[in-house]
């Protein structure tokens, strides 16, 4: 149902006279609305499907690739320092290098992680 609502709302976003006048009969279907949606919305959800989609794949490759390491080695600090090394080895190249912005840490935001630093 909130599916529907989401819909709903993109159709009525859509100016289009064929889903104003469905809207206003009471005749739209939940079936024909993604037909309804213009490309550009056709092409946002895409823009939002495929990098969630790339990322739930990729963690769970990483999560099995991981449980691999650790049946092997049975050093798990070891193992999570070495992936730690890996990753600054590859974000404070991209930040001096310019490629990514490097987060912003304030006083504040310090000592709000503080508690699970410990």
């Amino acid at each position: 149902s909130r599916r529907l609502l989401v819909l709903l709302a993109a159709a009525r976003a859509n100016s289009s006279p064929v889903v104003s006048r469905a809207l206003r009969s009471g005749s739209l279907l939940p079936g024909c609305l993604p037909a309804l949606m213009s490309s550009s919305d056709t092409t946002a959800a895409l823009d939002t499907a495929i990098p969630l989609l790339a990322w739930y794949a990729f963690n769970g490759a990483f999560n099995v690739e991981n449980k691999r390491v650790l049946n092997e080695l049975s050093y798990p600090w070891i193992i999570s320092w070495v992936q730690l090394a890996a990753g600054i080895g590859i974000a404070v190249p991209a930040w001096l290098l310019g490629l990514r912005r490097p987060p912003l840490l304030t006083a504040a935001v310090l000592l709000r992680f503080l508690p699970i630093a410990v």
